[in-house]
């Protein structure tokens, strides 16, 4: 969820201040905050589709250490 948020800041920023200077209509601000939260859906279906098929990996297999 932090992810999340952090990865939305910038776009609902940059909507919020174009709307407040009136240099972004109400539909490109929509269609900015719209863009980044496909982008985000399409992301967290791309990881959860690498971690279901190469589930059997570990962070070993991958040249990563285990937490201590």
């Amino acid at each position: 969820m932090l992810a999340t948020t952090a990865q939305l800041g910038v776009p609902a920023a940059i909507a919020s201040l174009g709307l407040a200077e009136h240099v972004l209509s109400g539909t490109v601000a929509t269609a900015i905050v719209a863009a980044a939260v496909v982008g985000l859906g399409v992301c967290t279906i791309g990881v959860e589709r690498i971690l279901t098929h190469e589930s059997h990996l570990t962070p070993a297999a991958i040249g990563l250490q285990e937490p201590a």
